[in-house]
């Protein structure tokens, strides 16, 4: 049972508004490419977890806090009084672990898998659930090479994770002591914050447009009620891409009202103000 899906971080959901719209620094590139990796790492996971969904409560994309400290949780499992917390990581390349931390990064992913389990036990004894608490740090990409990995560290390579999955609570199905652990942990979940780690741009750099939505090229008029891609000649309801440059404006410029006369000449005077008119009505009834 599915009691809360993943999202896009709010981070992630900013590069993409800007793709296109911004030339991207060195900087901006190796950021954009690291979290739309760890994303799809996420959810490939998530597919893989597809064949445990009737017997296990899974919780996906926590942020938890304990004792004044909080902890990101990729996936959470609960079963047969039991939970499972998962890091999952789309790394790849090269590392050596030696002493049980990864050499040459500034930040282990074993201490800080550690921690998270530290947290997750420490909130569960304080609203009194004694419960066991197993955390395995999951490296999803097949292009890794782990040296120096032994049998007693919590890691879990791709060819290990199905067999993981499979034996996670031993085939048993969830019950309601179960279903309250993880409904206890979803109302504990810390909403993100949306302005925590914005991406830093400049937005008068940032070009106006109705973009393609594979591409990332500007559209252009097609017919009265579609836009066409010039690249690879998608063509698009204009009521759709309405609401997809909408949404990126509101990603960018927060502080800034979304009007009809903004959203106009956002979408670069290619959506009537008649029709951004029509689609606020719309979205008023609701």
């Amino acid at each position: 049972m599915l009691l809360k899906s993943r999202e896009k971080s709010f981070e992630l959901v900013q590069f993409e508004a800007l793709r296109g719209r911004i030339v991207f620094s060195e900087e901006q590139e190796r950021l954009y490419k690291y979290v739309t990796a760890g994303f799809m790492g996420e959810c490939l996971c998530d597919e893989m977890a597809e064949s445990m969904a009737e017997r296990v409560i899974q919780l996906r994309d926590l942020l938890l806090a304990s004792g004044g400290r909080t902890c990101q949780v990729d996936s959470l499992l609960v079963v047969a009084g039991k939970v499972y917390l998962l890091e999952i990581k789309n790394w790849e390349g090269s590392f050596e672990i030696v002493d049980g931390r990864f050499v040459g990064l500034s930040a282990c992913p074993l201490a800080q898998l550690q921690r998270s389990k530290t947290i997750v036990e420490h909130l569960l004894r304080r609203y009194g659930f004694r419960v066991e608490v197993e955390a395995r740090l999951l490296f999803i990409n097949p292009k890794i090479s782990l040296y120096g990995l032994s049998r007693q560290e919590p890691v879990l390579l791709r060819h290990q994770v199905e067999p993981y999955f499979g034996s996670v609570g031993e085939g048993s199905f969830w019950d309601q002591w179960d279903r309250k652990i993880g409904e206890f942990l979803l109302q504990q979940h810390v909403p993100e914050n949306r302005f925590a780690n914005p991406v830093v741009y400049d937005p008068g750099t940032v070009q106006c447009g109705v973009m393609c939505a594979a591409c990332r090229v500007r559209m252009r008029p097609y017919d009265l009620l579609r836009l066409e891609c010039p690249t690879c000649g998608t063509k698009e309801l204009k009521r759709d891409c309405l609401g997809r440059t909408k949404a990126e404006f509101e990603a960018l410029f927060a502080n800034k009202p979304c009007s009809r006369h903004a959203l106009h000449i956002w979408c670069d005077g290619l959506i009537s103000r008649r029709m951004i008119y029509s689609q606020k009505v719309q979205e008023s009834r609701f």
